[in-house]
């Protein structure tokens, strides 16, 4: 028997059996009965909150351009917040070269201070987008993790806000960082 011949057997068995799995697995789904109550089915289906462009932040954001402090106008890009309890807010401008930029702060000592990004709210996206605060764990997380020394932030390209703030009481050092 020639090579041709055993692999146009082999590829038909494969063929063949591809076929009766395909059967097999389409009549166990169609024995399996849906609950009646369809509300109680309802209730019981939760897909959990699950961001698309969340879900790639981390692969595309050594991508994205960064905000930098000469972005927003600003003559530093260090707050401290050793004597006072927040800055006033930033105003984002608008970018119309970038649809998202990454903006990442340092938080030093770890957690003295938090972040919050405010995207106008006439602006359609994801919520998770519009509104990101560098306090908010994830919501799976359990106990939730203290808050971050360095995270990331994804400024859309829409006019936004920033607001700089202490977590914790004011005469301890505590320093924001926008690298």
């Amino acid at each position: 028997m020639s090579t041709t011949k055993v692999v146009v057997i082999i590829l038909v068995i494969v063929i063949l059996l591809f076929l009766v799995l395909m059967v097999w697995g389409s009549y166990n789904n169609s024995t399996q009965k849906p609950p009646n109550d369809s509300q109680a089915a309802a209730i019981s289906f939760n897909p959990g909150e699950h961001s698309n462009f969340g879900a790639f932040s981390e692969v595309l954001s050594p991508y994205a351009p960064t905000l930098k402090a000469s972005a927003l106008r600003l003559a530093h890009a260090e707050f401290d917040l050793g004597s006072q309890a927040s800055y006033p807010t930033i105003t984002v401008p608008k970018d119309e070269d970038h649809k998202f930029r990454q903006a990442k702060f340092l938080v030093q000592p770890a957690g003295c201070a938090h972040v919050l990004y405010l995207a106008p709210a006439a602006v359609n996206v994801d919520e998770h987008l519009r509104k990101q605060d560098s306090n908010t764990p994830a919501k799976d997380s359990q106990p939730p993790p203290p808050p971050p020394a360095e995270f990331k932030l994804t400024i859309l390209d829409t006019p936004g806000t920033l607001e700089i703030a202490r977590n914790l009481p004011l005469g301890s050092p505590c320093k924001v960082v926008l690298e």
